[in-house]
């Protein structure tokens, strides 16, 4: 069974014998080893070099050492839904997928819609969490969509961006001024684009899949109404905004056309997104039913592209856990949804074993490009003076994602089917949280 250990005092250790890989940074080190001291890196050296001498060595032979993973959008349902997953067993299941910061959604009972109640999440997020956790502040009060939070006061008690994910602020006087206040204390919009007026909430996509079952379906415009309505507010305010969980190629287009005309728009895409079409609902069931939903072929290749050239700066899971017996409700009733963070790193390395994404772009939208969204400038890097935040890979692991997982949840479209690839370690300042090598 694998080890896990809350993050703890800055360590020294070298992490050796792996093939040391940042591609943000040129970084590419056959056989070298990552030097961290006092929980920061301290220097990448080649294949042969002495090794600093008392200094604890891990093994990492045969394996790939990357930045630690970042992943600005998770789903960590503490406080309010702790069945689900709790603070402790969503950031055990982020340390076991490779990540070692990751970013929580607004969406919990009560939401972070106050300084004071930023603050305490800060706070346990400190004391609980197996790796990196930061806050994303509500950006209405109740998340209710009609009146901005105190911004600026949730920024200074530690929110790294603001948003009302899993409902869209669609009043666009509201958003402008969630906008404005996002300019004025220098903080991020995350918007959940959905336009629940023409979504309707139904449980997939509209087209071939949606007609075969005999359900509604959600049209591409529900995504891009919702987007267009932020870029253009974002233009006119100047405030960054960033677009959660595109699905549609008509969205890729938006956001391209937007970062052509100059203006503060940057977007993710989820791993599922990236990997699976409609079409997973048909075996996975309400498993693969997810917000945004999963779209056809010609979507998921151009999102594909959209990683490639850039459009798309991050890459995230939108880990979304709900309890079996929710899931098992049925495709209309079952809440949206899936896990992701123990699975993302492996079917990201199928998908450039399939020539579809190489590492070499993915893993800059797992780490340095993602860590640039919100203004995480000390991490995703393995050059000194970075933190220590370290992910070991093994290339050559197959295993089959089934439960249990880490996660409190089983709720992955990727069950039973072969991957190639596993984390075998995970450091967060030099300290390993998650040791594998046990399995």
């Amino acid at each position: 069974m694998s080890l896990f250990a809350r993050p703890g005092p800055d360590l020294d250790i070298c992490i050796a014998g792996g093939h040391v890989l940042d591609f943000a940074s040129g970084v590419d080190e056959p056989g070298g080893a990552v030097f961290i001291a006092g929980g920061r890196v301290r220097e990448v050296l080649p294949a042969g070099a002495p090794l600093p001498p008392g200094v604890p060595v891990f093994d990492a032979s045969g394996c790939l050492v990357f930045p630690g993973l970042i992943d600005l959008h998770v789903h960590l349902r503490d406080p309010g839904n702790t069945a689900a997953e709790d603070l402790a067993s969503g950031t055990r299941a982020a340390a076991a997928g490779g990540f070692t910061t990751v970013c929580a959604m607004p969406n919990t009972t009560p939401p972070p819609d106050s300084p004071e109640r930023v603050r305490e999440q800060v706070r346990r997020f400190g004391e609980e969490a197996y790796c990196r956790v930061h806050c994303v502040g509500a950006a209405t009060i109740g998340r209710a969509g009609q009146e901005p939070v105190d911004l600026a006061g949730g920024r200074a008690a530690g929110a790294v961006a603001f948003s009302d994910d899993g409902d869209a602020v669609a009043d666009p006087a509201v958003l402008r001024e969630v906008l404005q206040k996002c300019r004025a204390c220098d903080a991020v919009f995350s918007d959940h684009c959905e336009r629940v007026e023409l979504s309707g909430r139904h449980p997939v996509a509209d087209g071939e899949v949606a007609r075969g079952l005999g359900v509604p379906g959600q049209p591409w415009t529900a995504e891009t109404v919702q987007l267009a309505q932020g870029i253009l507010l974002s233009a006119e305010t100047g405030a960054r905004y960033h677009a959660q969980h595109l699905s549609s190629r008509h969205s890729v287009e938006l956001v391209r056309w937007a970062q052509e005309q100059g203006f503060p728009v940057t977007a993710e895409v989820t791993v599922h997104h990236l990997a699976l079409t409609a079409g997973a609902v048909l075996t996975h069931g309400a498993d693969a039913k997810c917000a945004p939903p999963l779209r056809d072929e010609a979507d998921r290749r151009a999102l594909l592209e959209g990683v490639r050239a850039g459009v798309i700066g991050a890459i995230v899971t939108d880990h979304a856990p709900h309890p079996a017996e929710r899931k098992a409700a049925g495709l209309g009733p079952a809440p949206f949804g899936v896990i992701g963070l123990e699975t993302a790193l492996s079917v990201l390395h199928e998908l450039s074993l399939r020539q579809e994404l190489p590492l070499e772009i993915a893993l800059p939208a797992l780490t340095a490009s993602a860590a640039a969204v919100y203004g995480l400038v000390d991490r995703g890097r393995l050059l000194p003076g970075c933190l220590g935040d370290v992910t070991v890979f093994d290339p050559s692991a197959v295993w089959t994602p089934a439960p249990p997982f880490v996660s409190r949840s089983r709720n992955s479209p990727f069950t039973g089917a072969p991957l190639r690839g596993r984390v075998r370690a995970t450091f967060v300042q030099g300290r390993c949280v998650h040791d594998a090598s046990a399995d």
